[in-house]
């Protein structure tokens, strides 16, 4: 599924919210810039109420709950849920995609191998991502962006995604894994991405 197909399941299933005019897609565009610095392969994308899009790396559908599928509106690779110490539920499903290559390449074959075996209840986030001040910066930035946006535009309110720093934590954790892992092979870790789409407290768990 490519990103045109990915954004136009997803409008289709999220909740109702203000006509994605001109000036409003200039304002997530904005959003997008500002939330993570510019990688290749690894980005944090916010369109709307409840959701965040991510590109990062690859995944499993077998724990998908049905709640989890029907919001989405893709079948995922593999999912990551958790609590947060709010008790909001926080869900995301990731697809792992072949960069540029077949999707036999043995590159891309072995960081799906490796994307599959995680176990996301008990994946460690390491310390540096775990206490790295840019994943509140970036959200705070991202908060601010859109009470600017409805400070401009009291007539098309917007609301941001809750924030989820630990699933950002933990796709930020698997690339990491993933890349370590094919390149300890000698294989090339630019030839696989992840892409997914999560929410908070919108899916049962």
């Amino acid at each position: 599924m490519d990103d045109d197909e990915l954004m136009g399941r997803i409008t289709s299933n999220r909740p109702a919210i203000a006509p994605r005019t001109g000036p409003l897609l200039g304002a997530l565009e904005d959003v997008v810039r500002g939330s993570r610095p510019p990688q290749r392969r690894k980005r944090f994308l916010v369109t709307g109420i409840t959701l965040s899009l991510v590109l990062v790396g690859g995944t499993s559908a077998a724990f998908a709950s049905p709640s989890l599928l029907s919001w989405l509106g893709f079948v995922p690779d593999k999912t990551v849920q958790h609590v947060t110490a709010d008790g909001d539920v926080c869900a995301a499903g990731i697809i792992i995609h072949p960069e540029g290559v077949p999707a036999d390449d043995a590159s891309f074959l072995a960081a799906r191998t490796l994307l599959m075996d995680i176990d996301f209840d008990t994946l460690q986030i390491p310390d540096d991502i775990r206490t790295d001040t840019n994943y509140a910066e970036r959200e705070a930035a991202k908060t601010q962006s859109f009470s600017d946006w409805n400070a401009a535009h009291p007539e098309a309110t917007m609301q941001p995604a809750a924030a989820d720093l630990r699933t950002d934590m933990l796709f930020d954790t698997t690339y990491r894994l993933l890349t370590d892992g094919v390149t300890a092979q000698d294989l090339d870790a630019s030839h696989f991405s992840l892409e997914g789409a999560g929410t908070c407290d919108a899916v049962a768990p």
